[in-house]
């Protein structure tokens, strides 16, 4: 990690802390965790769905055929 790049999540705390508003980063994580439990629907919509679908349908041909030659994947 680059020191000069501060991850976002601490960025996201340091200008909260200037507004004097305490952050946690695993808060908003459990929230979501939490709603995706109970009202996916509301957290999801059918179209952002499909894309999440198409979006690692195309990554698992690609790994097929990576894994189908038999190289390295990031080599």
């Amino acid at each position: 990690m680059n020191s000069e790049i501060p991850r976002a999540a601490k960025r996201y705390e340091a200008a909260l802390a200037d507004l004097g508003i305490d952050f946690h980063k695993t808060r908003p994580a459990r929230l979501l965790l939490d709603k995706m439990g109970s009202t996916p629907d509301t957290i999801a919509t059918v179209a952002t769905v499909d894309r999440f679908q198409r979006l690692f349908g195309s990554l698992n041909k690609r790994l097929a055929k990576i894994v189908a030659k038999d190289t390295e994947p990031f080599a």
